[in-house]
């Protein structure tokens, strides 16, 4: 169902903040009306195009902010879902992904053992009771497409499973907007310490390109 247009405005207001992954061009946050999306999944009220000039990781960072919106909206009780197989009729320059959202139709909140999710052991070098949050993240699929190698020093770098299978087919951009949201969840945990950063040589992991480096 719809939401009200103060709530609408809150959400609206509260995307203005959202922190980018990366510096340069930002995710662009279009909201959109139902009859405004070509959807094969039946219709939401409420969407978000994402957009973004091309550049270093902007992919990455449109998959980083719209989780935090996630996160917000999920928080409020309003339900939210990431739509591979919808589009927006007028699609805005450099369009990347649709974001629903609306009134929940459904029980929102699930227990911690009810997640279908890896173990920290498939998906970092060691279990770093720190990676729990991205460890429970979403991503296209469930594919949980990331690994993580953690420093003595306490920096964590993270890789993208090379697409493979289904994902070859669709591209890499699925697997790389679920590094950002995975990363979204990193800063979520850790907003007052948070920072990536990119280094200029970093470990070759079979199977796997590197993303980036965070240090929490």
């Amino acid at each position: 169902a719809p939401l009200d247009e103060a709530t609408l405005a809150e959400i609206k207001a509260h995307a203005d903040g959202l922190k980018p992954l990366v510096d340069g061009p930002r995710a662009r946050l279009h909201f959109l009306v139902g009859g405004e999306v070509n959807c094969m999944m039946g219709k939401a009220p409420h969407y978000i195009a994402a957009s973004s000039e091309i550049a270093d990781s902007h992919v990455e960072n449109v998959g980083f902010t719209l989780q935090q919106m996630d996160l917000m909206l999920q928080s409020r009780g309003i339900g939210s879902h990431w739509i591979g197989m919808a589009t927006p009729k007028r699609k805005p320059e450099g369009y990347i992904f649709t974001f629903a959202f609306g009134k929940a139709a459904e029980p929102m909140y699930r227990e911690l053992a009810d997640f279908d999710r890896k173990p920290l052991s498939e998906i970092s070098d060691i279990s770093d009771k720190r990676l729990e949050p991205a460890r429970v993240a979403p991503s296209g699929l469930n594919k949980q497409p990331w690994y993580f190698i953690s420093e003595p020093s306490g920096d964590i770098h993270a890789y993208c499973a090379k697409p493979k299978g289904l994902t070859a087919v669709l591209g890499d951009k699925m697997s790389r907007i679920g590094m950002g949201i995975a990363l979204a969840h990193l800063y979520a945990a850790n907003p007052d310490t948070f920072v990536f950063f990119k280094q200029a040589d970093p470990k070759a992991v079979d199977g796997y390109t590197y993303t980036g480096s965070v240090r929490i």
